[in-house]
């Protein structure tokens, strides 16, 4: 026989309504529409119809509703479709009726469903919202499965002693359950994936980036952080010159040995989920943590496209040794198009006036620096088919891939090997921890031209042009009109400048997040094994990992029983409360409660064995009995209950 239980209408429909709202980051946004229309009619029909004998909707209007539902969840494609299915069956469900087992079954599989946007977004905002859903979610089943009219605070607390029982449980089996070699559930189609770049350089394709403030990666250093002028983010080299435009070309050969140099640095790179190959690294890449290919322009390509966060450590060089040049980078190095013949004159006069290339990549940035060229986001169009020669002549304006991409133009047309390398420039230190944030905005493109002895040499024209971009960032160097001031919330607040700690703050914890739980990954669980002395036998660990966790529950379920002020079973209401210190009270004289007494035959006994307390105990029992059982009572004696028992104080006789 089921227990007696006061229906909570409209708590069911709400609960899958909260695990169904994060999954529009993934499924279809018309589909969530849908969704929450269903539920919103189950929730009107419980709050109209309300009780477990409501009516459920028609038979023929649910099958139809349910093939409707079956086919947009099926025309979802790709690993989202069992997502969507299971999100639009749990928001018929409340459609189907109110009794106690269709609550129940919405609410048990709710929580496939929070599961399920868990693993497609593993981000600690989800995370912690799907904490809060569970909770949500638990509590509603407690209050389902209640044999009496509990208050919410109780059942508040008793969801807080579930969890204490649970957490220490749930670490033992994160740290010690064997994990799996990749990823558990595949991740979102490929055309979600952004990155700040792509393989083309296009002018104005850097500057649609400046603001952007979303984080491209995160940097931790091991020792000593580069100057500012040293964090230039190699991330791809573009060989095919179209003018001003510039591609990567075909494929560019391995790299055969690693490089030699100075200024070596350790750090570990956060990178965020681009769905391209391409790795970042401060300039010049040695080695790396991950199966990754060094390519020979000094680049560096996963083997997989980046489609999730990824975390892995590196070492560079800052001054790396010159090398000889390869017969591949010499072709690639000094192919140029057909036109510009301002530049290709400009070029020339330079070939003809010095002999040594140092000295013409001189002469280029002087013309830079004397010209009257302005560092803007907001340049004039450049119409012409010749571009390179109306931004060098005419418009003298632009951003970071004009400079790069003309510079580049021009060391070729003077006989220079060179090329154009596109990534990020600085960082934003987080002064709540210890790493830099690159942004989006951050992205930056360079030229690196080929010297005699010295090998390849950075040259970053924008530097010339303005200072400002290479030492304070990119705020700094454009025109007052261009910039949008500070990052995160302090920018659409500009009045509260504490909220741009609580926005780096918040991207600390992202981070330890990242380190500790989404990082913690097959290789460094085996670490923690090694500590432990299980590293040879994987199978024992999980062995140990359960077993740890069941000695875990078992001690906490035995504190929680046999300690009164942690037990679940003491009594929280008032009028228990009382009542109980007045029991505890009796049994502190010898005169303990037996567990088949009720309140009235306890009392008896109490007036038999002491006649000396017949008289408080007495009037303690009755009053009990009657706010207890008989009547509701007020306020007014629920006060003279615990006066009573707060005045009882009884001795052990002599």
């Amino acid at each position: 026989m089921n227990p007696t239980r006061r229906p909570n209408p409209s708590l069911v429909p709400v609960s899958i309504a909260l695990a169904v709202l994060p999954l529009s980051k993934d499924l279809p946004l018309w589909l969530i529409g849908a969704c929450l229309l269903l539920l919103a009619a189950g929730l009107f029909l419980d709050l109209s119809k309300g009780g477990p004998s409501r009516p459920a909707v028609p038979a023929g209007l649910r099958v139809v509703l349910f093939l409707s539902g079956m086919a947009a969840a099926l025309a979802v494609r790709g690993g989202e479709t069992w997502m969507a299915l299971l999100a639009v069956m749990l928001s018929l469900k409340p459609l189907e009726g109110n009794s106690y087992r269709h609550r129940m079954i919405g609410v048990i599989f709710t929580y496939f469903l929070i599961a399920a946007g868990v693993l497609f977004d593993q981000e600690l905002r989800m995370g912690l919202y799907a904490l809060l859903v569970v909770l949500f979610n638990t509590l509603l089943l407690l209050r389902l499965n209640q044999r009496t009219a509990t208050p919410l605070r109780g059942q508040i607390r008793l969801l807080g002693r579930l969890l204490l029982i649970a957490l220490p449980v749930t670490v033992v089996l994160f740290l010690l359950f064997p994990r799996l070699p990749g990823p558990l559930w595949g991740y979102r189609s490929e055309e979600s994936a952004v990155t700040g770049f792509s393989d083309r350089l296009a002018p104005g394709e850097f500057a649609s980036l400046v603001h952007d403030r979303s984080a491209a990666f995160r940097v931790e250093f091991a020792g000593n952080r580069p100057p500012r002028e040293l964090l230039y983010w190699r991330g791809l080299v573009l060989w095919q010159s179209e003018g001003l435009h510039w591609q990567r070309g075909g494929q560019v050969p391995w790299r055969r040995n690693e490089p030699a140099g100075e200024g070596l640095f350790e750090y570990t790179v956060v990178l965020e989920p681009h769905n391209q190959r391409w790795l970042f690294g401060l300039d010049l890449p040695a080695r790396i943590s991950v199966e990754a290919d060094f390519l020979l322009d000094d680049t560096i390509q996963a083997r997989q496209r980046v489609k999730r966060k990824g975390r892995y450590s590196m070492v560079s060089l800052t001054a790396p040794a010159p090398r000889a040049l390869s017969d591949w980078e010499a072709r690639q190095a000094l192919q140029l198009p057909p036109g510009n013949p301002e530049a290709r004159a400009l070029a020339a006069g330079w070939t003809a006036a010095a002999e040594r290339p140092a000295d013409r990549v001189a002469m280029g940035l002087d013309y830079f620096r004397n010209r009257g060229f302005v560092y803007t986001t907001e340049p004039q169009l450049l119409r012409s088919g010749d571009r390179v020669d109306e931004f060098l002549f005419r418009t003298r304006q632009g951003y970071c891939e004009h400079y790069a991409g003309a510079f580049a133009f021009l060391m070729r047309a003077a006989g220079v090997p060179a090329r154009v390398v596109t990534g990020y420039l600085g960082g934003e230190e987080n002064p709540l921890a210890d790493y830099l944030i690159v942004r989006q905005a951050d992205a930056h493109a360079w030229t690196e031209v080929w010297l005699t002895g010295r090998g390849w040499q950075r040259i970053d024209p924008t530097s010339i042009v303005s200072p400002a971009r290479l030492t304070e960032g990119v705020e700094a160097a454009l025109p007052a009109a261009e910039r949008t001031g500070s990052s995160g919330l302090g920018r659409f607040l500009p009045g509260l400048p504490f909220l741009a700690g609580l926005t780096m703050g918040w991207d600390a914890m992202n981070l330890l997040w990242d380190n500790w739980v989404i990082s913690y990954t097959m290789s460094r669980q085996r670490s923690l094994f090694d500590l432990l002395g299980l590293s040879r036998d994987f199978r024992a660990a999980a062995v140990v990992a359960l077993t740890a966790a069941c000695t875990l529950a078992l001690f906490l379920a035995l504190l929680v029983h046999y300690r009164p002020r942690f037990t679940l079973r003491q009594p929280r209401e008032p009028v228990r409360r009382a009542y109980h210190r007045f029991c505890a009270r009796l049994a502190g004289i010898g005169l303990p409660r037996k567990p088949w007494q009720g309140p009235r035959r306890y009392g008896e006994e109490v007036r038999r064995l002491r006649p000396d307390l017949a008289a408080p105990a007495g009037e303690i029992t009755r009053l009990y009995e009657k706010l207890r059982y008989a009547e509701k009572g007020d306020g007014r004696e629920v006060h003279r209950l615990r006066r009573l028992v707060k005045d009882f104080r009884p001795r052990r006789q002599a």
